[in-house]
């Protein structure tokens, strides 16, 4: 059995050779916790004992371990225990190399729900982990709540061998990537890639296909990637949401998502073929 620890949206991590690990045996994470006064065994072995079951990494079973309240990196620096330190799922993920990607963002998709759901939606009274399934109980209207995804679309637009990139407003890096938003009640996925792209950026897109998806735990998206060619319109941005697009040739790319996101694999994919 292997576990993912989660604090605050922040996993328990161990380093070696630059690279993060964030599965651990629950008999080391326990001793360290005892031994900085977090949890005691017995309380340790019922947040095990509730743990939610994750997947299976290297044919061996991974539960979701949440630990509440405060702990931070000073206190294991302050007992020594300098092997481990939490990282937030998006540095863990998107900036740093690690192994099972996809185990590690279904438990923070999971952590996430677990969080959001901590009492029923329908009639307020708290809820508890179901026995057999991967949903939530109210002890109140037995009502079972289950994990929820929202689907997104991505796409990459070309031109010829120039694809469009555009910096959004809400990050502070000069980061470009492909347009992206979600797709709306009542609405098919090549509906939801015209009509974001034409709010974001005022053009209009045809001869879709599509890529890949990827599970994107920020908090809980499921990114559906797609490759679409420019047909009509000049580029226009709203200056909020999108602060910059223009036309990139793949020999003079801005700062780009790294190949651990859809987006960095779509761009990727289109430079392969067209280099």
């Amino acid at each position: 059995m292997r576990y993912i620890f989660v604090n605050k949206g922040s996993l328990l991590v161990s380093e070696s050779d630059e690279t993060m690990h964030a599965l651990e045996s629950v008999e080391s994470i326990c001793t360290m916790f005892e031994t900085l006064n977090v949890l005691d065994s017995d309380s340790f072995q019922e947040q095990v004992d509730r743990s939610t079951f994750v997947g299976e990494s290297a044919d061996r079973n991974v539960h979701l371990i949440v630990i509440e309240g405060f702990f931070d990196d000073d206190m294991l620096s302050q007992m020594g225990t300098s092997k481990y330190k939490w990282v937030t799922g998006r540095r863990l993920l998107v900036e740093t190399q690690i192994s099972d990607f996809e185990i590690h963002a279904r438990a923070i998709q999971l952590y996430h729900w677990l969080d959001d759901h901590r009492f029923c939606g329908h009639c307020g009274a708290k809820t508890y982990s179901h026995r057999t399934e991967t949903a939530l109980t109210c002890v109140n209207c037995s009502k079972l709540w289950y994990p929820r995804i929202q689907p997104c679309v991505i796409t990459l637009i070309h031109k010829k061998d120039k694809i469009l990139l555009a910096k959004h407003g809400r990050y502070i890096t000069d980061m470009y990537s492909c347009i992206a938003g979600f797709v709306e009640s009542g609405e098919t996925l090549e509906a939801a890639v015209h009509r974001e792209v034409q709010e974001e950026i005022g053009i209009k897109v045809h001869n879709l296909s599509y890529f890949k998806s990827q599970a994107w735990p920020f908090p809980n998206q499921l990114m559906i990637g797609y490759f679409a060619e420019y047909h009509s319109g000049d580029i226009t941005v709203d200056g909020d949401e999108i602060v910059d697009a223009k036309w990139w040739g793949l020999d003079e790319l801005p700062t780009i998502p790294p190949m651990t996101s859809i987006a960095g694999e779509l761009i990727a994919e289109f430079s392969r073929k067209h280099r």
